[in-house]
């Protein structure tokens, strides 16, 4: 099987990101040429951070150093002593632990060892290594981070299993969410980034940080030796020759087209008359929310469904921003509400009453098929 070279690089990136996705306990050892820390994860928050030089914290806040070898432990007792805010020193922590694993990705020569465990809980506030990593990637705008998270963009993303449990509460922009809403595990990160109305760059950032941070899965696109000698071998000389369709299926094939034409041409002729009809893109909204579990749960059904269902974000009149699960794509408002009749019963949410409504069309992409009822 070949893949493409330059995977190689990103491989340990993807590594940590895949450990991180699942949110096991533990401790990574991220390590680079003239440094390295090491970092103690349970469920998914940093709860230790050694290998940096803890007075380094101290010196950003203009205090005197605590003495503590750990850095968050030394930003927990800045704050206990009173004259450092408890958000202000985890967050210059924090900031300290972004710096270094900005290093460690851009690092050629990185390294990464890997330790399942239940590390000390110390009493006191934790770091959130999604929320860290996926602010990092973003605030990078010369693009050098995502570049090495993602050295080619040939490669399909899906959703990791914890997705919706780790991206919601991010609480990301309209535009994250719209480009997110369009990862199905069936397009490349560079099919996503020219097929999103967002600036590229941009939207490979957010790729970049979600893969980074083990909520996407970057998936090689891989070309077997079998798919190699099928496009090399040469047509039988006889398969390559025109063949001539017997007399009575062309005779057939016009009557047919007759037919249609003529039924056509009978509908357009009625219709001349009737009322013009709404037309456009409606689908049906089976389910709705505005809570964080309302966006995991309208979120995750349109993944478990991709071809049928969509979540569509909404603002309401209150500023209130709410997802909408919506069913279907029908080429006018009277089709949509006939379609009503006969929705699936496990469709709708109970106690939901579903509703037809008109669809921003796709900006780069064609509406999706009417699923069969």
């Amino acid at each position: 099987m070949v893949y493409f070279s330059n995977m190689d690089e990103a491989q340990l990136i993807w590594r940590l990101a895949r450990w991180i996705g699942r949110r096991e306990s533990g401790a990574a050892r991220l390590s680079w040429t003239g440094g390295e820390v090491i970092v103690r994860l349970h469920c998914g928050r940093v709860v230790s951070i050694d290998g940096i030089d803890p007075s380094l914290l101290a010196t950003r806040l203009g205090c005197q150093p605590a003495g503590h070898k750990d850095l968050l432990e030394e930003g927990r007792a800045l704050a206990k002593a009173g004259s450092i805010s408890e958000t202000q020193a985890i967050g210059t922590a924090k900031e300290i632990l972004q710096e270094a694993i900005h290093t460690w990705i851009l690092e050629p020569g990185r390294r990464l060892d890997l330790v399942e465990g239940q590390p000390d809980i110390p009493e006191g506030p934790s770091i959130s290594i999604t929320h860290a990593i996926v602010e990092l990637i973003l605030s990078d705008t010369t693009g050098r981070v995502h570049a090495k998270v993602l050295p080619d963009l040939e490669v399909l993303l899906r959703r990791s299993p914890k997705f919706i449990e780790l991206y919601a509460p991010l609480r990301l922009s309209e535009d994250a969410d719209l480009i997110v809403a369009k990862i199905t595990g069936q397009r490349t990160a560079k099919e996503i980034a020219e097929h999103s109305p967002h600036q590229p760059d941009e939207v490979l950032r957010l790729l970049g940080a979600l893969v980074a941070a083990g909520m996407l899965e970057p998936v090689p696109v891989a070309l077997t030796a079998r798919h190699l000698e099928l496009s090399s071998t040469p047509v039988p000389e006889d398969e390559t020759k025109p063949r001539r369709l017997p007399v009575g299926w062309i005779v057939a094939a016009l009557a047919v087209v007759g037919i249609a034409l003529g039924v056509l041409g009978y509908f357009l002729a009625g219709s001349r008359g009737a009322q013009v009809e709404e037309v456009g893109t409606w689908g049906i909204v089976v389910d709705m929310g505005c809570e964080p579990q309302d966006l995991q749960r309208v979120l995750k059904r349109a993944e478990e469904n991709p071809t049928s269902l969509r979540a569509v974000r909404a603002t309401l009149d209150q500023g209130n921003e709410c997802w909408r699960l919506v069913w279907g794509a029908y080429p006018s408002k009277s089709l949509a509400d006939e379609a009503l009749q006969s929705l699936p019963d496990n469709l709708v949410r109970g106690g939901f009453q579903p509703h037809s409504m008109e669809l921003e069309p796709e900006p780069t992409e064609t509406t999706g098929a009417r699923p069969q009822n």
